[in-house]
């Protein structure tokens, strides 16, 4: 990946913002009356200007991190957007709890109805996609090289609670995803 410089001519600083580096973008902000980043008078307002609907989809187009979850600063902290749609209308989320995206529609959604309370373990076994580690393409499914067969291996709370292995890369699929159907439900994620 290459590293994103500041487009102001002579200038060889780190992007921060808007192809600019940080005192270039900040001069820009004090300098441009007409400048997008306008401090607004209430959470609500600020959430309200940096989201749009893409279908059924509330995407936050505000800032995100690198996780691609939308932040707002609400008193100088920064909450993720999500929490802050769950909290707009269901309250504050119980201590122990994390809000997942049940859908898993975009990291970026912020639409309430996409979103739920769950423990971090269940946030954490309703995965999208595998783990960038994972070599077969397939969520709890490898490759055992002294058998020769694909091995499913499922955890839930640390402790392997399903092991097999298949001749065929189909059948370990099929296993692993009925798998954690049976031991996570609702929480099973995708891939």
């Amino acid at each position: 990946m290459s590293l994103k410089i500041c487009s102001i001519e002579g200038c060889n600083r780190k992007h921060f913002a808007r192809q600019m580096c940080n005192k270039h973008y900040q001069s820009w902000r004090r300098n441009n009356p007409n400048a997008e980043h306008i401090r607004r008078k209430t959470p609500e307002e600020s959430f309200d200007l940096r989201t749009r609907w893409v279908g059924d989809c509330l995407i936050w187009t505000g800032t995100k991190n690198s996780k691609g979850y939308g932040q707002l600063r609400i008193n100088k902290k920064i909450v993720l957007a999500h929490r802050f749609a769950w909290e707009k209308v269901n309250g504050p989320i119980p201590a122990g709890m994390v809000i997942d995206h049940e859908d898993h529609c975009d990291n970026a959604c912020c639409n309430p109805e996409h979103l739920r309370l769950a423990t971090n373990a269940e946030n954490l076994a309703n995965r999208r996609g595998v783990s960038s580690n994972n070599r077969s393409g397939f969520r709890n499914v490898m490759w055992d090289r002294q058998r020769k067969m694909w091995r499913v291996e499922i955890t839930k709370n640390r402790e392997v609670v399903f092991s097999k292995r298949y001749q065929k890369l189909d059948d370990a699929v099929q296993a692993a995803k009925e798998a954690r159907q049976e031991i996570f439900g609702e929480y099973a994620g995708k891939g």
